[in-house]
């Protein structure tokens, strides 16, 4: 399927233990069911990612 961002509310502090609950945790997508693999990278919603993959897939997330 690739990579997709996903949008989440945690509190700041215990963002590390939310992201690595996410991995193995199953979504539901239009297509269907899918699995998390992995977490790239968490920020903050006003911040910009770091990853240049990253940033290229957040200029094409609708918000």
């Amino acid at each position: 399927m690739g990579h997709e961002i996903g949008f989440y509310r945690w509190y700041e502090k215990q963002y590390v233990q939310e992201m690595a609950k996410l991995i193995a945790s199953k979504m539901q997508t239009a297509t269907g069911d899918v699995y998390i693999k992995d977490v790239l990278e968490c920020t903050p919603l006003a911040q910009d990612f770091s990853r240049p993959e990253a940033i290229l897939l957040d200029k094409k997330t609708v918000r």
